[in-house]
């Protein structure tokens, strides 16, 4: 009886507030990397029944054009990672899997939707079988989400921010595992923290340079804050820092001098007095020398030399002179991994986030690896800004809204006391009588000694009516 589900086929199944990703191996199996689908500790990359896979849901295919392998060879290349326990939910997980597979490079478009809209996905999730660190970066961002949804250049940041995401990986003769997995990640990332993302992969060196000219354009006119990642081969060639394209000839280097991009010249030095608030560079380009190997770094002197510019905070993967680890292929370098969940930290100024990044790295590395940090920025920036707290805003404008109720009283029964005031002003003048005038006597007395003497006489009457009390019978 014929299959009906093609052999190395993508299949996706429904898990309530995410979807579950495997590939097909015939014969009614499937291999997929568990994760957290069987509960709250993450499983192997492992081979199940297409029944256990669906776990009692439907499923689908998804269709993949210009795949770079047989179906067979899709298998092979699944089978090969069985017993993987390295599930990481924003480098590493089913759906990276499956498109490392297939397409031979790791991507998942649930973490970009993810990464751009955190709270989005969260309001989904029923119960607490969800990956930790997802919860730690939805409450993260819940400020960016809750308070001001969803983060964007010009509003919740109150800033431009605007980034240039660069990795660099095939290159012909010395290709490295994940700077395009670390490009996609760290573009996703800045794009949900409110940046305005340019992302490139692969650069030659005039795209590379034409790239570089167009970015400090904008940045020389942009009042806000301007970061630069790249991810691929560095070197340090008497003391100046050579960014690689991937079509630079890697005869000697004098040849690299001539084709490489100077970052320091092409780049940080134009922008020291740019009208950008601060400018950011991150570098993942602390690798060994490739004529010895597939890593990052061709060192004249090892490592990548220290930079400095005002107004600017350069980090680098590794410390001066030192080297950095790529890490297997289909996940992301251990500085990448950190740096993108420390961005999402609420309310943590930049220079400390990347002291949190190096605490990490050296942790995970046996101390082999030191991210290096050098700062001159001149303004507090935080990757994402502590949010108000919904409650205390929520009990603000409540209070805000009973003081104006009570001064609408106050002014109204101040209208109504003047208006008493008033009517009792008219009623007591109503009630006091007008005062008479005197009436004129009907014959006026007559002036001279006679009338003087009728005077007296009254006089003398009016003294003795009150000498003597009139009588009371």
């Amino acid at each position: 009886m014929t299959d009906p589900i093609p052999t190395g086929a993508h299949l996706v199944t429904p898990r309530g507030w995410y979807q579950h990703h495997g590939i097909y191996a015939g014969d009614g199996h499937v291999v997929h990397y568990s994760g957290y689908c069987h509960g709250l500790h993450t499983g192997p990359v492992e081979e199940v029944s297409l029944e256990q896979f669906c776990a009692g849901r439907d499923f689908a295919t998804r269709v993949h054009a210009g795949s770079r392998y047989t179906p067979t060879e899709i298998v092979e290349r699944a089978r090969s990672r069985i017993g993987e326990q390295r599930y990481d939910l924003l480098a590493n997980n089913c759906e990276h899997f499956c498109e490392w597979a297939i397409m031979g490079q790791s991507s998942s478009v649930q973490v970009e939707r993810f990464l751009a809209s955190p709270l989005a996905l969260v309001r989904r999730i029923v119960g607490g079988a969800v990956l930790a660190s997802a919860l730690a970066l939805a409450a993260t961002a819940q400020g960016t989400e809750a308070a001001t949804p969803p983060p964007t250049a010009k509003g919740s940041v109150g800033e431009r921010r605007i980034a240039l995401v660069i990795g660099n990986a095939r290159y012909p003769t010395i290709p490295l595992n994940n700077p395009e997995n670390d490009a996609r990640v760290m573009g996703a990332t800045l794009r949900g923290l409110g940046f305005e993302v340019t992302e490139h992969v692969n650069l030659p060196v005039r795209k590379f340079r034409q790239v570089l000219r167009d970015y400090v354009r904008t940045l020389q006119n942009t009042d806000g804050v301007g970061l630069l990642y790249y991810a691929g081969h560095g070197v340090q060639i008497d003391g100046r820092n050579y960014l690689l394209p991937v079509d630079i000839n890697l005869r000697d280097e004098e040849e690299i001098k001539d084709e490489a991009i100077d970052i320091d010249d092409l780049f940080v030095s134009k922008l020291e007095h740019a009208k950008a608030r601060g400018l950011i560079v991150i570098l993942d380009a602390c690798r060994d020398n490739p004529f010895r190997g597939k890593t990052r770094n061709i060192q004249a002197a090892g490592g990548l030399a220290e930079m400095g510019a005002r107004g600017a905070l350069i980090a680098y993967s590794a410390a001066p002179g030192a080297t950095a680890e790529d890490g297997p292929e289909g996940s992301n370098g251990v500085f990448t991994r950190h740096l993108v969940r420390e961005m999402l930290e609420q309310g943590v100024e930049v220079e400390t986030m990347f002291k949190s990044v190096r605490v990490k790295v050296l942790r995970d590395t046996n101390k082999r690896q030191m991210p290096w940090v050098n700062s001159s920025l001149t303004a507090d920036f935080q990757f994402s800004p502590q949010a108000p707290d919904a409650r205390k805003e929520d009990l603000r404008q409540q209070e805000l809204k009973r003081l104006q109720e009570l001064l609408n009283r106050r002014d109204q029964q101040q209208r109504e006391l003047e208006a008493q005031v008033k009517a009792l002003q008219r009623e007591r003048v109503a009630e006091v009588p007008r005062t008479k005038p005197a009436a004129r006597p009907a014959v006026e007395m007559a002036s001279g000694p006679k009338a003087e003497a009728e005077a007296a006489k009254k006089t003398e009457l009016q003294r003795c009516v009150w000498c003597f009390p009139a009588s009371t019978e």
